[in-house]
């Protein structure tokens, strides 16, 4: 299997107001001290720390996951694995998730504790055996204890026993969970958009992005069928601007609350609830859950979304987000398509009206010499050529006056996408070369477009390039790139 890449979530708060998984990359890395995973045995593609990173996934097919994040001992004999969570926490329960193919077996589990400098116990600290089907959704979690008194551990180790698995010759475990308080300065850098008292978000629609019907493209193994695809307009399933967009949405708790958010993206999304991230997903097509303790209340579930603009220009690139959060009992708490979501589309720095226009110079490469604006521009910034350009994501920003309100048509293309700002609105995109007719309105007064460009990595000969018109009504240009009011703010990251 392929792993998923290294995101290590693993200890979370169950003793103050605002619980999460500590996301911390650095854990999976052994000599930093960071904290490390081990086991006596596993099989390849399925290593120890595997069963401790924070989420569990879920395959595009069959019955064998596929980079899902589990430990495999290899056969059926009990096995251990083993973590070292860099410090002393105060645990306060375990949870454990089982894998393997189906059938009901007799499962056992031996957990042991060892503080910073202390040896494991010679018995375990809680042994926990049932029989049960294997647990493929977060509502058939093999185990949940809850210790009486908070025990202190920096070290876990869990002894595990399949039992006569008669369907299958290996002993795993999907995830372990370790639950602790967090630190009481943990929000300090927490963003407002995240935070349950924040102002909330821009108020960009939140839209179904495609009919009920198209469940049927939900990914193998989602079980909240009433749950929908959204994004921010309509038709993002077939194709979509690339860039970041934000949602979120409330949740009021009556009482303590264990709860499963579960998630599937195109492309990428990571998960915050109440101001911190529990983890950060990136496998279109597969979908993952993470569990998560809250206190009653109002808390807020928010997901910043990313749609990437390293797709050949000649393919559509679809963006949405899929959401289902539930409890142990699996009452649906939120779920995307139901009401109380917000969103907002990110614009990026340099495009905001409110900035300084960036200052690296434009490239003039070619005219357009067809319509809709023969005399545009193909602009890109160095080392950028007609015959080919680093690949990469580059940005174009103009600042034009208006004398009287005006109804307009904005013209659009590039090689390979463009996502399009105006006044630091969202207002189209476009990709393949074919210009994309936009129509806006504008207001007496100053205005700022900005083009966020991709050049995607399509081989050895790879133009990049971006050309645009804006034209009134009667069809008078007011804009084009090549006009001296462009500037650039140069390569803003390399695919």
């Amino acid at each position: 299997p392929v792993l998923p890449d290294p995101r290590v979530s693993v200890v979370y708060g169950s003793g103050l107001p605002d619980l999460r998984l500590v996301a911390d990359v650095a854990l999976l890395v052994p000599g930093e001290d960071r904290g490390t995973a081990s086991a006596d045995k596993y099989c390849s593609g399925c290593p120890p720390q595997c069963a401790f990173d924070g989420f569990f996934a879920w395959p595009a097919s069959g019955a064998t996951p596929y980079g899902d994040g589990r430990w495999n001992g290899g056969d059926r004999k009990p096995h251990w694995v083993a973590r070292d969570l860099g410090k002393d926490y105060s645990v306060e329960e375990i949870w454990i998730w089982h894998g393997g193919p189906n059938g009901s077996q007799l499962r056992t589990d031996d957990v042991y504790l060892a503080a910073d400098g202390a040896a494991f116990p010679q018995a375990p600290d809680v042994s926990l055996s049932r029989t049960c089907a294997v647990a493929y959704t977060f509502e058939d979690v093999t185990f949940v204890h809850r210790f009486p008194e908070p025990v202190q551990a920096r070290h876990v180790k869990v002894v595990s026993d399949q039992g006569s698995d008669t369907s299958g010759d290996w002993t795993e475990l999907r995830e372990v969970a370790v639950m602790a308080p967090l630190p009481a300065d943990s929000l300090s850098h927490a963003p407002s958009w995240a935070l349950p008292e924040g102002s909330g978000l821009s108020g960009a629609p939140v839209v179904l992005v495609a009919p009920a019907s198209w469940s049927g493209h939900n990914p193998p193994g989602w079980s909240d069928p009433e749950a929908r695809w959204v994004w921010t307009l309509a038709g993002a399933n077939c194709d979509a601007p690339f860039g970041t967009t934000r949602f979120r949405v409330l949740v009021d708790l009556p009482a303590r609350t264990a709860a499963a958010i579960s998630v599937a993206a195109d492309d990428k999304a990571s998960v915050w609830v109440d101001g911190r991230e529990l983890w950060s997903w990136n496998r279109a097509g597969y979908w993952a859950a993470a569990p998560v303790i809250l206190p009653p209340g109002r808390h807020v579930l928010a997901f910043e979304c990313e749609s990437s603009g390293n797709v050949a220009g000649s393919c559509a690139s679809p963006a949405g987000l899929l959401v289902s959060v539930r409890d142990l009992a699996g009452t649906v708490l939120a779920r995307s398509g139901g009401p109380g979501w917000q969103a907002e589309n990110v614009c990026p720095d340099w495009a905001q009206p409110g900035n300084p226009a960036p200052g690296a110079p434009v490239k003039l490469l070619a005219q357009c010499g067809t319509d809709p604006d023969p005399a545009a521009w193909k602009v890109w910034v160095e080392p950028g050529t007609l015959s080919g350009a680093p690949a990469g994501e580059v940005g174009f920003r103009a600042e034009f006056d208006v004398v009287e309100t005006m109804d307009g048509t904005l013209y659009v293309a590039a090689d390979d996408r463009v996502t399009v700002w105006l006044d630091g609105v969202c207002v189209g995109h476009s990709h393949g070369g074919i210009f994309a007719a936009l129509p806006v309105q504008l207001r007496p007064g100053r205005h700022v477009l900005a083009l966020h460009a991709a050049n995607a990595v399509v081989g050895s000969n790879n133009p990049g390039w971006v050309a645009a018109t804006l034209k009134d009504a009667s069809g008078r240009v007011v804009l084009r790139t090549g006009d001296p009011c462009w500037s650039s703010a140069g390569y803003l990251m390399l695919y």
